[in-house]
């Protein structure tokens, strides 16, 4: 399936992710320490479920990579020690690192998941597919709070009063991502647990330019739903892309 080059950008690939995993858990349990004091217990709380699930992100890929026979040749010797050097220590420069990390790591995934499937390996697919809806669910937390006008790159007391004041609105909420307004809006009852999966994937690929934006659009939702969906959204999530897969492929 892969030539000696393809595995040496597979390797090369996994080397960089899992520094960058390893990176934003840091940099999101350095954010919430940094607020302690400001009253926003949910906003820490949340920080540090992602930076938990971004570590959990970097032993994902570690396993995977032991699993498949590379993973001895990744560069994870003093990779802690590069790691902590690496983390900008004040809250400004945290926050708009982490938000770059979660940019890249997107992107870097969409790239090998089109990679995946060009070599037509479903299950290296699946794997970054899942990284990816996590690092958007990321992405759009933290987008919230930047695009309330927080403007980096400003003296760090300005900065930070500005960011306090943008936790002040945040704290009453239970969930970042409840705030994020999307640009399509499914028919009601679209991702209900008793509407058919087929029903359902018909329905987002007709309003999707093409089959990425259609698997996107249902990741976005169920990340959204959390954990009002369980334990049943997983599996129908999984159920919807199966077949997007299927009948959106030529779009």
């Amino acid at each position: 399936m892969y030539t000696q080059e393809d595995l040496q950008y597979i390797i090369e690939r996994f080397n960089k992710f899992i520094f960058d995993e390893l990176s934003s858990a840091i940099g999101y349990f350095k954010i919430a320490e940094q607020l302690t004091g400001f009253g926003a217990a949910k906003v820490i709380e949340e920080l540090k479920e992602h930076g938990k699930e971004e570590f959990g992100h970097y032993t994902e890929l570690l396993h995977y990579a032991y699993l498949h026979g590379f993973g001895d040749k990744l560069n994870i010797q003093c990779l802690d020690e590069n790691v902590i050097n690496y983390i900008p220590k004040d809250l400004n420069s945290c926050v708009a690192f982490i938000q770059s990390l979660e940019i890249h790591a997107r992107d870097d995934y969409r790239d090998m998941i089109k990679f995946a499937r060009d070599h037509q390996d479903i299950e290296m697919e699946e794997f970054f597919r899942e990284l990816m809806a996590d690092e958007q669910e990321h992405y759009d937390d933290l987008a919230y709070i930047l695009d309330n006008k927080i403007k980096l790159g400003e003296s760090k007391g300005e900065t930070m009063g500005l960011f306090k004041e943008i936790l002040e609105k945040v704290i009453k909420e239970e969930k970042w991502i409840d705030k994020v307004k999307p640009k399509w809006h499914p028919p009601k009852g679209t991702f209900a647990e008793d509407t058919p999966a087929d029903k359902a994937a018909e329905i987002v690929c007709k309003a999707s330019d093409n089959l990425k934006q259609a698997v996107e659009r249902v990741n976005f939702f169920f990340n959204r739903c959390g954990k009002k969906c369980e334990p049943w959204g997983e599996k129908k999530r999984k159920e919807i892309i199966d077949i997007l897969h299927k009948i959106c492929k030529n779009k």
